[in-house]
């Protein structure tokens, strides 16, 4: 009888996936029937209520589209050059995606030592996915901030949607969108 090894990570992912999402998408249609009746029954009201959270919300979806595209658009070009810090964030994020430790061999650690300073791991962490994606680059390291930056928009409207009202909330976020060197994302134009 041969034995089955896990050799690494991937094999457990893949062995996850075979065991929990491939069940779901075999017996999906059952699954829901049996789960969610009551959902089934209002599946056409789902989407009639989607299309008009969409035509509702369509200055805010376009300001949004835009967030991303200005701050994703010269992301390797614009600020030229690769700061230190920036290197430091990319280069732990390596480290923790390919050994599980930091550039001093912490494991998983709470702060990151750098240059005689600590750098703030939520950061670091959020770097991972995007460097496991597109490769330990400038437009990896520096899309974890395009995204921060274009949710802070997103919270603007939210915040002045919830104080003021929605159109308030929209003037905030465009004006959010175009504030260059905000403090979340430096690198909008």
């Amino acid at each position: 009888m041969r034995k089955f090894y896990i050799r690494n990570i991937s094999d457990t992912t893949l062995l996850l996936f075979v065991a929990f999402f491939v069940p779901l998408v075999k017996y999906k249609k059952n699954l829901r029937e049996y789960l969610y009746p009551k959902c089934v029954k209002a599946k056409g009201k789902v989407f009639q209520i989607n299309r008009l959270w969409l035509t509702n919300n369509s200055y805010l979806m376009a300001i949004i589209f835009l967030a991303i595209f200005l701050r994703v658009i010269f992301l390797n070009e614009v600020p030229n050059g690769f700061y230190s810090d920036e290197a430091s964030i990319g280069y732990n994020a390596y480290s923790i995606l390919k050994t599980g430790k930091d550039e001093h061999g912490m494991l998983l650690p709470l702060y990151f030592k750098a240059f005689g300073e600590y750098k703030n791991p939520v950061y670091i962490y959020s770097a991972i996915p995007f460097i496991k994606i597109f490769g330990l680059n400038e437009f990896a390291v520096r899309l974890t901030s395009a995204l921060f930056g274009t949710l802070t928009v997103l919270f603007t409207y939210f915040l002045a949607k919830e104080l003021f009202h929605k159109r308030v909330g929209l003037w905030a976020a465009l004006f959010w969108l175009y504030l260059p060197g905000s403090p979340v994302q430096p690198y909008c134009f």
